[in-house]
């Protein structure tokens, strides 16, 4: 089974390669639910969230995950609502790289050779295509100052944001299990 014909979500997906929107709806909601039976449910939300454009389980992700963090910490849930976005949208919203505008090639101009003869990966995202959100930037996601962030909070937020990766990688390979052998 392709990752093209699992992320058909909805009419207006993100396809699970990250590229494009658009195509006709080929599996519902309710078949995808299914697939995801089992998961963590973070993993869940967030694939629901990042290929299917589902708002609704961004924000019960954000909730959810904002009131683990607030437990797990003891601080207050307005700055743990901050934390939580700061770990949630470098994976709902992966950065690209701005070396390979998120190609992972680079195709420097060379006379004598084709475009695709002259490309090569890029050593910046190491053709990943993947750039990454400064620690600046995540403070102020989070509205925490850069230097409590940094002092406070950097360790813990990345380890949450690995956790998340691990979930939607998790989800995603049972779906693709799940969905293959219902084709």
């Amino acid at each position: 089974m392709s990752a093209e014909w699992i992320s058909r979500l909805t009419a207006k997906m993100r396809q699970i390669d990250g590229v494009g929107f658009g195509g006709s709806p080929v599996l519902t909601s309710q078949d995808v639910a299914g697939a995801l039976a089992g998961t963590h449910r973070h993993g869940y939300l967030l694939v629901l969230a990042k290929y299917a454009d589902d708002n609704a389980a961004s924000q019960l992700l954000w909730r959810e995950l904002a009131q683990e963090i607030s437990h797990e910490r003891g601080c207050d849930y307005e700055k743990a609502r901050g934390i939580a976005l700061a770990c949630i949208f470098p994976v709902i919203h992966p950065a690209h790289c701005n070396q390979c505008q998120g190609r992972g090639l680079i195709f420097p101009r060379t006379k004598g050779k084709s475009i695709e003869d002259s490309a090569r990966k890029c050593e910046r995202c190491e053709g990943t295509g993947q750039g990454e959100i400064s620690e600046r930037q995540r403070a102020a996601m989070a509205r925490i100052p850069p230097t409590t962030w940094h002092d406070s909070w950097k360790d813990y937020a990345a380890k949450k944001e690995q956790h998340l990766w691990a979930v939607e990688s998790s989800a995603l390979s049972r779906l693709r299990a799940q969905l293959s052998d219902a084709a």
